[in-house]
């Protein structure tokens, strides 16, 4: 498995290269220096091994005793732009005259052996339709990416250290956060400081008018998302932009067309998504803004602490995303069309987000520093344990924990909630396999699947725990499988067995057999996309 690695660079600005008679000076971009560079003096054309080739033959190409310091790229063109080309027979090397010299392409050394000169040129050439390879291309990152959910512990691809657009993202967040109102503040993490923005008010208000034509066409949509925009307004995540401020500074300014969906279980449940990816004039606001370190915990082990004691409780975060305010000088960066008192008749007035949106590339990352913070910040007021349950047992807003007793997991229960206030997380949504926990909850915070049971005669239902399906009356996890008719193809199989969600691998025996076919598919170099037999 790779391990992480951190290279010390400097960078180099202003610098100009000329050829070896010190004319046709060229100015090259920002470099970047390293320890090595992985060529060699052998990997450069002599005269020697032109020396065959009539047309190449009076080409200078100079000795020099030196040791290559500097690799030229695509990026500086005015270096490779040809002034004089040589060209021969085909398949013989070419040659180009630039500002630097000559630069020789296609030249084959031939190997020596113990018996003599042996000239060997190989070359092989796969020629498939192009429908068919952008096939199998998706379908090798298919099999990839199950691999990598089959395998957590090594992927196919091994991890990536930190790149340096995440440090300067928490370079970023962390001379701007502070904690003001009962809320974390942090400031959008921009690529670049001094960053303007087009004026796109024209394309929100063509996306807003599409949207009424829809809420005209289907009124319960229309109740739905009016319904959801007034309790972003109520509750203080979005805001009126005053008459006196409407103008807004240049380029500092954005609004953000949005759009509602439902949630695929819940029918009668919407989620308006500002479309925080739509490019206007080549730009989105998504573009300009840092994305950020993952800093969610790993699933795999979030899952098996949830498994370690036979008292389990899950609660989860109410809108996360929402409870990390920006700063002020960013909300106009979060600018959006609506209509005052939803009714979509008026003419509509910009509002503005006064928090992270759920569909900026950076919120989640965001949203996790904040809440790690709380933790650090603290740490002092409250038990250790209870502070470490918020870095280690979060899986993104989801908190999953077990512990021995009913009074341990009362205690957790408490302390996390109190410990998730102080940074403004309000904790909602908990369940228990323990009747005794489930009591010791206000009835507001419990899930709703709870709230109307009967605690000493009725079964406790099924809930979901991280995309797992746990029967909390038995405490035990499992499989809700719906497998859809598929073809009799290498893709086939792979969208069955993938479809069975199983990051502890507890259903491993009963699909064991289908991942066998398609390891013996593999082995087989088996490629076909139409329908094969299949002999059990």
């Amino acid at each position: 498995m790779g391990s992480p690695h951190t290279m010390d660079t400097r960078v180099i600005q202003g610098l100009q290269v000329c050829d070896l008679n010190l004319e046709n000076e060229i100015q090259m971009p920002t470099l970047y220096t390293k320890d090595n560079l992985p060529v060699s003096r052998s990997h450069i054309p002599t005269s020697d091994d032109i020396s065959q080739y009539p047309h190449l033959r009076n080409i200078d190409i100079p000795q020099l005793d030196c040791s290559i310091e500097l690799l030229i790229g695509n990026n500086v063109p005015d270096a490779y732009t040809p002034q004089q080309v040589r060209t021969g027979e085909q398949g013989t090397p070419h040659a180009t005259k630039t500002r630097l010299g000559w630069i020789l392409w296609n030249v084959v050394r031939n190997s020596e052996s113990e018996h003599g000169n042996c000239g060997l040129t190989v070359m092989r050439t796969d020629v498939i339709k192009i429908k068919e390879a952008e096939n199998m291309r998706e379908l090798d990152q298919l099999v990839r990416q199950n691999m990598n959910i089959e395998f957590p512990e090594k992927g196919v691809q091994d991890r990536k250290e930190m790149s340096q657009e995440d440090k300067l993202f928490l370079k970023k967040v962390e001379n701007s956060v502070e904690m003001k109102d009962g809320h974390y503040h942090i400031q959008l993490p921009f690529r670049n400081e001094n960053i303007e923005m087009p004026d796109n008010h024209d394309y929100a208000l063509k996306r807003l008018n599409s949207l009424r034509k829809k809420f005209e066409k289907n009124t319960q949509f229309y109740r739905d998302y009016s319904e959801f925009m007034m309790k972003v307004v109520s509750k203080g995540y979005a805001e009126k932009v005053p008459e006196e401020e409407l103008q807004g500074p240049k380029g500092k300014t954005w609004f953000i067309p949005h759009h509602g969906v439902y949630h695929p279980r819940k029918p009668d449940k919407i989620r308006v998504v500002f479309d925080c990816a739509a490019k206007y004039q080549g730009v989105s606001l998504n573009d300009v803004l840092l994305q950020g370190p993952d800093l969610t915990n790993n699933l795999t082990g979030v899952l098996i602490k949830f498994r370690q004691g036979p008292v389990a409780i899950i609660g989860g975060v109410e809108a996360m995303y929402y409870q990390v305010n920006v700063h002020k000088e960013d909300k106009d960066f979060q600018r959006f069309y609506w209509w005052n008192n939803s009714d979509y008749n008026q003419k509509p007035e910009v509002y503005r987000m006064r928090v992270h949106l759920f569909g900026t590339v950076s919120s989640s990352s965001c949203a996790s520093y904040a809440l790690r913070k709380t933790a650090e910040d603290n740490r002092d007021r409250f038990e250790s344990d209870i502070a470490n349950m918020i870095s280690d047992n979060f899986y993104v807003d989801d908190c999953l924990s077990s512990t021995e007793s009913d009074a341990s997991a009362i205690e957790q229960v408490k302390g996390i909630t109190d410990l998730c206030s102080q940074g403004g997380f309000h904790i909602a949504k908990w369940v228990s396999n323990s009747r005794k926990v489930i009591e010791s909850i206000q009835e507001e915070n419990r899930s709703s699947h709870i709230k109307s049971l009967d605690l000493e005669h009725d079964d406790l239902p099924c809930e979901r725990a991280l995309g797992t399906y746990w029967i909390m009356e038995d405490d035990k996890l499992s499989f809700k499988i719906q497998v859809k008719n598929h073809s009799k193809t290498k893709r086939g199989i792979l969208s069955v067995t993938s479809s069975v969600y199983d990051p502890l691998g507890f259903a491993a025996p009963v699909i064991l057999p289908a991942k066998q076919l398609l390891q013996v598919l593999c082995k087989k170099n088996y490629h076909g996309m139409s329908p094969f037999q299949i002999n059990c």
